[in-house]
């Protein structure tokens, strides 16, 4: 080997020993580093779910854990550079360092003073329990500390950690006795929980003292803070709660409502009623989305959840289900009180409308439990149904004020020339709503002049043989694909008469564009007689 070899082989194991020397501490740490990054993601869950239930016990655990678990880094490395760290820079940390071990023994004898006493004591207990970490505090910094050289790294030695964690284990006894006292009156799962914390934060501080080179403490109060987390935060209650929660408005979730609804089925079938639903449906979202953005129409979803929470005072539960649709269930709740609310709900979407600059209204419709209702859920569809029929009602209201702008002079004079055999409709097809006339429902036996999903309707009583006609032309109406429809079919009035009808009317676009009413007459012509009258007559034109 020659001598310019050897020279770069000793510079390079030169390099090695002296980064080698400068990552020591760090390697030392390593523990510690493991967990402040576990303590981090805790926290930070905590914060996004919510955590902290037990009066914000958990939180204040795991930032006293945080803070722990950092001057344990940092006195570790300060100790390990005693030659290039004042001595007082020195003492101040390790004080900080066991300061934080008194507070988080505190915070978890609190706790255990929660869960195992009176309400009317906890408080005065809890404060009566600050008077040790106040002595350690003022008597701390007046202490000596003494730094030795131990197997592998240096450490802290002398009256202030036997006063720190002193301290510490006096808090932990306490805290086991307590709970031993009061173990039967702790729930299964809380003390059961409790008593291997316990002893591992005791065997903890007893290792610590023993063989101070372990740095143990930081990794011990991690383990508790992990352990309380799951164990007695139970954040599996809190997903599961946050699954049953809509994240746009706040409101509970379409599951939550499947869930409630069998409760409720079973108290209803037990006899249980005061049960009342208000259906609820936000009109002119799709023109809000189409013109401002779907940002816009989230914010309109999210300041009618927020009306419905804060108007309808008799609610026991509000559920989003669907894009525009809330459910709101209410107990021991009269008509008249279900009527103020209501109207205090369209009071404050008129305010909202003069705020946004764009109409903001919400369709609703309630009905409350009875006899004739032998499951709640029908009396939900009632509800459904008279919320879609004042929605029509509210649409044609639009209609008749907006007169030529919405539908054309033509359609207007079939409206009024259809006479006694004609029927006159208007079909919103975005909701999926027709209006008909009295006398038409009562011929044909339709269940009212507002009907949710006609065209299915309709075809139970269209004659089999032009129902596959019937429904080629629906189809092209929905789809956008005709502009106008004249169609003969033959459908089965009250008396099981077949008789021919014809549909006859005209699709209009909305904003964007796509099919929005379908406005027409519907007339018949009474029972067909004869093979050539009978069938249907295609018509339907792009």
């Amino acid at each position: 080997m020659t001598i310019k070899g050897a020279r770069c082989i000793s510079l390079a194991c030169c390099i090695f020993v002296k980064v080698g020397a400068a990552l020591y501490p760090l390697l030392i740490v390593r523990e510690e580093l493991v967990c402040l990054v576990i303590l981090l993601f805790l926290l930070l869950n905590a914060h996004f779910y919510k955590m902290g239930k037990d009066s914000g016990n958990f939180l204040r655990l795991a930032i006293l854990a945080v803070g722990h678990v950092v001057f344990d880094i940092i006195t570790v490395i300060t100790v390990n550079h005693r030659e290039a760290v004042p001595l007082w820079l020195n003492n101040v940390l390790h004080v900080i360092f066991y300061f934080f071990a008194i507070l988080f023994a505190y915070q978890f004898f609190c706790y255990c003073v929660e869960i195992s006493l009176p309400g009317a004591n906890v408080r005065r207990i809890c404060l009566m329990g600050l008077l040790p970490p106040a002595v350690g505090l003022i008597a701390l910094p007046f202490l000596s500390i003494d730094y030795l050289t131990g197997n592998g790294t240096d450490y802290s030695f002398g009256p202030v950690v036997f006063v720190g964690y002193g301290i510490a284990m006096f808090y932990f006894i306490c805290s086991l006795a307590l709970v031993l006292c009061r173990h039967r009156h702790i729930q299964p799962h809380v003390k059961f929980a409790l008593y291997p914390m316990l002893l591992a934060l005791m065997a903890a501080v007893l290792i610590q003292i023993r063989v101070p080179e372990l740095l143990f403490t930081g990794g011990a109060v991690t383990i508790v803070t992990v352990g309380f987390f799951f164990s007695l935060e139970n954040p599996a209650a809190v997903f599961r709660q946050k699954v049953q929660t809509d994240a746009l408005t706040g409101v509970q979730s379409r599951h939550s409502y499947e869930e409630d609804i069998v409760r409720i089925e079973r108290e209803y079938a037990a006899g249980v009623r005061g049960y009342c639903a208000i259906f609820c449906d936000i009109n002119h979202l799709r023109d809000v989305n189409n013109r401002y953005g779907h940002l816009e129409g989230d914010t309109y979803i999210s300041n009618v959840a927020l009306i419905l929470q804060q108007e309808i005072r008799h609610a026991t539960g509000i559920y989003r289900m669907g894009g525009d649709e809330f459910l709101v269930i209410c107990k021991n709740c009269t008509e008249d009180a279900l009527a103020r609310d209501i109207a205090s709900v369209s009071r404050r979407c008129e305010d909202l409308s003069r705020r946004k600059g764009y109409p903001t209204e919400v369709a609703m419709g309630y009905a409350l439990s009875g006899e004739e209702y032998p499951r709640f859920k029908d009396v939900i569809e009632a509800a459904d149904y008279r919320m879609y029929r004042n929605k029509a009602a509210a649409r044609m209201r639009r209609l008749e004020e907006a007169g030529k702008e919405e539908v054309s002079g033509e359609n207007f004079g079939a409206f009024a020339a259809s006479g006694d055999r004609g029927c006159p409709f208007v079909c919103n097809l975005d909701a999926n709503i027709t209006l008909l006339n009295r006398s038409w429902v009562e011929e044909f036996d339709l269940p009212g002049e507002v009907i949710h999903d006609f065209p299915r309707c309709w075809a139970e009583r269209v004659h089999p043989d032009d129902l596959e006609e019937y429904h080629r032309v629906s189809r092209l109406i929905v789809g956008g694909k005709v502009r106008e429809c004249d169609i003969l079919y033959r459908v089965r009035n009250k008396r099981g008469e077949y008789v021919r009808c014809a549909c006859r009317g005209s699709v209009y676009p909305g904003r964007d564009g796509g099919p929005d009413l379908f406005v027409g007459v519907l007339v018949n012509y009474g029972v067909a007689e004869g093979k050539e009258e009978d069938g249907a007559s295609k018509g339907a034109t792009g």
